[in-house]
This record gives C-alpha cells, structure tokens and sequence, in this order.
C-alpha cells in the first residue's frame, strides 16, 4: 500500500502525519518500505509466530 493511498482511507489524516506513523512503524521493525517517494509500498513484517 501506499502512503497516499493510506491517507486517502484516513479522511481527517494529513499525509505527513501517516508517514510520520509510518516511519516509526519502520523503524520499530513493523513494516518495511520497497522503493522511495510517493511510489513507496508498504508491508506490513510478520513478526514471531505467537
């Protein structure tokens, strides 16, 4: 998924908001980000197995 997509189903989130979330999400190891820019995907890391 992209950020903008990600915003556009958050009305009422700002863009740099869900990037800002994003990027704690990143570096907290929850997601990962292929590419760069508005281009950007998303995924969501499988972390552990219970």
């Amino acid at each position: 998924m992209t950020h903008v997509a990600l915003a556009d189903a958050c009305p009422g989130v700002s863009r740099d908001k869900v990037l800002l979330v994003l990027r704690a999400m990143k570096t907290e190891g929850s997601v990962a980000s292929t590419g760069k820019g508005r281009s950007a995907k998303w995924i969501k890391l499988v972390t552990g197995m219970g």
